[in-house]
């Protein structure tokens, strides 16, 4: 009786370890303080590698932040940028990610938009010429996000099996957590002794959401974009010498900015995406058109809105396809550096 009991309890524990297969352990200690931070593939993101003697030097003219801080602070790690055409508007958002970088042979990862990743090669490749840099895809790799729809992110040390390659604090707003990038097919629940949730694209997009940061070809349309409008001149540095930079400079320099994209929130429960058409136009009460719609994920949304109607108006209103006014909450991100901002 005893031999059968106690295989009994050992069927039962079998049971109930394939059944939590895949998911996090915790105790209660562990629940209260990592149950809301979660790690998602950004499916919507791809990644090239570049390498080279001349890789800094080739992409400090291409891009508006300052690639050469690389070199110069050994702590930077990451960075992120705009690609803009000649008449400053915005093609490409990316990341950058140092991956051993050596004054002989610095090397990135560069994250973009996945649908992107085409037309930057082609663009890359036109303003290489004889520079010392080789350009590929980064195939059997991939970005994550690592974050709390509840706040900052403060991350255990990895774990000694981890295999990841890089992972580093959102250089944009500290709210959005750690990118990281992960040999393909690889988690970052094998990365931390403490397993994190998984949660999909659709969490982390909308947390951007809720903070007013865009990002992708989707939300940031190339061609059409004003870089400032897009709070460059809040999410990455400032340089001189870079194709496309006349307008940003002359912009910033007259400190006039009317549009900026902020945080929206839709007061329809069942709002989705699909619901509205690319770029929907924002009214006020009145009529009065205030701006236009970014993006859409569920209830929450980011608009660009033109400032001065922030400070007067407290509700807008946004169609959907099928003519029916949806009520709207637009505010100011609270991580903006001040109070103050440009009419």
């Amino acid at each position: 009786m005893a031999a059968l009991a106690r295989n009994l309890r050992i069927n039962q524990f079998l049971k109930l370890f394939q059944s939590c297969s895949g998911r996090r352990l915790v105790t209660q200690a562990s629940e209260k303080c990592f149950a809301d931070i979660k790690c998602s593939p950004l499916r919507k993101r791809g990644l090239l590698k570049l390498k080279g003697r001349d890789t800094i030097k080739f992409l400090q003219g291409l891009v508006t932040n300052d690639v050469e801080t690389f070199q110069l602070e050994a702590e930077r790690k990451a960075m992120y940028a705009f690609f803009l055409n000649s008449s400053g508007r915005a093609l490409y958002d990316v990341f950058l990610y140092k991956h051993g970088v050596t004054e002989e042979s610095p090397a990135f990862f560069l994250e973009c938009d996945v649908g992107a990743i085409s037309d930057l090669i082609k663009h890359l490749k036109m303003f290489k010429l004889r520079s010392k840099v080789d350009i590929s895809r980064a195939e059997d790799c991939e970005p994550w996000v690592i974050f709390s729809p509840s706040g900052a992110v403060d991350l255990q040390h990895p774990s000694a099996r981890s295999d990841m390659l890089v992972l580093e604090e959102d250089p944009r707003v500290k709210l959005l957590g750690f990118r990281m990038v992960l040999p393909k097919g690889s988690s970052p629940c094998v990365c931390f002794d403490d397993m994190y949730e998984t949660g999909d694209t659709f969490d982390y997009d909308v947390h951007r959401a809720k903070l007013g940061v865009c990002e992708g070809v989707d939300e940031i349309p190339p061609g059409n974009a004003m870089p400032l409008e897009y709070n460059i001149g809040y999410l990455n540095g400032g340089k001189g010498c870079y194709l496309g930079q006349e307008l940003i400079a002359r912009t910033h320099h007259t400190g006039v900015v009317r549009k900026r994209t902020v945080p929206l929130k839709l007061m329809d429960p069942k709002a989705e995406s699909s619901h509205f058409e690319s770029g929907a136009r924002v009214s006020t009460s009145e009529g009065k058109a205030a701006g236009k719609l970014c993006m859409v994920y569920g209830q929450y949304g980011t608009g660009l809105m033109r400032l001065e109607m922030l400070k007067k108006e407290e509700k807008f209103y946004v169609k959907d396809k099928e003519g029916k006014d949806i009520e709207l909450v637009a505010s100011t991100p609270q991580w903006w550096p001040c109070k103050r901002h440009e009419t």
